[in-house]
């Protein structure tokens, strides 16, 4: 066992005792939480849970900060584990994570405080708003426009950003948009009629940015400073690059080792570049919950957050994926960079919610069981896995679908795992439940296995789904089996 895997075992538990708890709703739901993840699937009679520093050993994520929501209020906040493998240094409430992509929903609402107060037009074509730069349109006919922008429907390119390593020479806001040198990202560009379809598009936010920077004469930082974090009272956002004192109270990214000097740096600020903490993610979501059921809210009124959790394409609002109705309605985002990855999601109707923030490139996996988690403690209606009874397989499928599979490079590996099979590489172990003939069930998350034939019939690989967006580059990969 190497170091990092040391100190996660021992220091798990540690963080565990120091974890923070304040529950007003006379409910026991931090064991409930910390010690009831779930898989995406159960085998029948075999409804098991797990404890929260096991998963975090199992999936090897260093570190996990959370919060729950009920009632409008901060019901449960907790940290767990480790800033960085190799070190002893706990994590706490208030340790700074990379929030990714989970930056597009916070800069929407950034943008709709400028709007509210009748500064910023989102329905006007963005060239009548930008002070030095406009955005070429060819032969597109429909203009792009900042709801647009905020919906994914503006038909912009770019979907999103790798980042920058400490070394490197950062890019100005003109030169990302433009893809001009020192950006490493192609320049942002119409590539689809816009109002025609959901294109996701991390090009777009930066674009935003741009719109917000020469509508207010002020940086990005502090036009959310000054219209969002500090009305909030959200006293630990901040954006890359992390001077100083900020990174004092960061954690690191971690792939198979952690990734140093707090890289990936995403100067994308709209897009990606958000450092903040659970806790202050959930102050912002009670704030919207708020707005939404028209409570007093600080920084958005009723009309404007209903307008944003009107859906568009695809299921997304402004800003926010908005699923359900009624006391199911509920909004989410997820983020996700090199060894990062967050999610949150809210129930205005319910006053709850949950935010989760890891620092390993298997957290996708873990925090998917801890939403399953608090779904079940707080009765939610979705999120609950699913019971899915085996067929029996014959030793020859079995012979059959194991073996080494191979995608560009990539070696992941099919075993028999006693009653079930397993999926195993890239640093993940799935346990695998036979369905039906040629389809496995993926116990571990959402997801199947399909084993794909040749004309003799005989397995030559393998195909995964995943339940994502059909927009999704995650969405599904193909293997190819490799012969002995």
């Amino acid at each position: 066992m190497n170091s990092g895997k040391k100190y996660i075992v021992l220091l798990i538990v540690l963080a565990l005792l120091c974890s923070c708890t304040d529950s007003s709703t006379g409910k026991d739901i931090e064991q409930d939480i910390l010690k009831g993840l779930r898989p995406a699937v159960y085998l029948p009679g075999n409804e098991v849970t797990y404890n929260i520093e096991d998963r975090m050993k199992h999936w090897n994520v260093p570190a996990v900060s959370l919060v729950v929501i009920d009632d409008m209020e901060i019901a449960y906040s907790g940290a767990f584990g480790i800033k960085r493998m190799g070190d002893s240094t706990l994590i706490d409430v208030n340790t700074l994570f990379q929030a990714a992509s989970i930056s597009k929903p916070v800069s929407a609402v950034g943008a709709m405080t400028l709007a509210c107060k009748n500064e910023l037009n989102i329905d006007v074509d963005v060239n009548q708003l930008f002070q030095d730069w406009q955005l070429p349109y060819e032969d597109y006919e429909q203009r792009v426009t900042i709801r647009r922008i905020l919906s994914h429907s503006a038909g912009l390119s770019v979907g999103g950003f790798t980042g920058y390593e400490s070394e490197d020479n950062l890019p100005s806001i003109l030169e990302i948009i433009e893809g001009r040198t020192p950006a490493n990202s192609p320049a942002v560009r119409i590539i689809a009629q816009p109002n025609t379809k959901f294109m996701y598009s991390g090009g777009g936010y930066q674009v935003l940015q741009k719109i917000l920077e020469d509508v207010t004469g002020k940086s990005f930082t502090k036009i959310m400073q000054e219209n969002v974090f500090q009305p909030l009272n959200m006293t630990n956002s901040h954006y890359a690059p992390l001077d100083s004192t900020n990174k004092e109270n960061a954690a690191f990214g971690h792939t198979n080792d952690y990734i140093p000097d707090y890289a990936p740096i995403h100067v994308e600020s709209a897009a990606g570049g958000l450092w903040t903490t659970p806790t202050d993610l959930g102050l912002l979501l009670i704030d919207l919950m708020k707005a939404y059921t028209n409570e007093d809210a600080t920084i958005l009124d009723s009309l404007t957050i209903q307008a944003m959790m009107q859906p568009n394409y695809w299921d997304f609002g402004l800003g926010f994926k908005v699923l359900g109705a009624g006391k199911n309605f509920r909004f989410s985002h997820g983020g996700a960079t090199k060894g990062w990855h967050s999610h949150f999601m809210a129930f205005p109707e319910r006053g709850q919610g949950v935010v989760i923030m890891t620092n390993g490139t298997n957290g996708w996996v873990l925090w998917t069981e801890i939403v399953r988690s608090v779904a079940a403690a707080l009765n939610w209606p979705v999120e609950k896995p699913r019971i899915v009874k085996p067929i029996d397989l014959q030793k020859s499928q079995i012979k059959e679908y194991t073996g080494t599979y191979e995608m560009r490079g990539l070696e992941v590996h099919i075993k028999s795992d006693s009653t079930l099979l397993s999926f195993e590489g890239a640093g993940l172990k799935w346990h695998l439940i036979p369905a039906k003939t040629d389809t496995l069930e993926i116990v571990d998350m959402t997801g199947q296995v399909f084993f794909k034939r040749d004309d003799n019939n005989r397995v030559n690989g393998l195909h995964i789904w995943f339940e994502e967006p059909d927009w999704s580059p995650y969405r599904a990969w193909d293997f190819i089996k490799k012969i002995d």
